[in-house]
């Protein structure tokens, strides 16, 4: 049920992460404040999406990616070292601000 409370723009950004696909390790990531409970759940589906057999045969560098959820949204970019830049936003957060912030990353 929506209790009508505006999601300010800090939750809307769920988890940043940087992995390797050489070896699909992730090296660096931020979770959003109280979101404890979440983090292994998306360390595990970016894990999960990076592992799948061919996901590194089906992705070209340098172009943005998006694969939508019930709530949220996981946009990518994989760099000319094979390193994937990862956003998990709330579903309706803006595409374009995430990929900002994936090229300022």
């Amino acid at each position: 049920m929506d209790s009508g409370r505006i999601q300010p723009e800090s939750e809307k950004i769920k988890f940043i992460a940087v992995a390797r696909l050489v070896d699909k390790v992730i090296v660096a990531y931020y979770e959003s404040e109280g979101l404890d409970e979440d983090i292994e759940i998306y360390k595990d589906l970016i894990k999960k999406a990076i592992t799948e057999q061919g996901f590194s045969n089906k992705i070209i560098q340098g172009a943005r990616y998006k694969l939508n959820g019930d709530i949220n949204s996981f946009q990518f970019v994989v760099d000319s070292e094979n390193r994937i830049y990862i956003v998990i936003s709330d579903k309706n957060y803006s595409e374009k601000l995430c990929f900002n912030l994936i090229h300022d990353l």
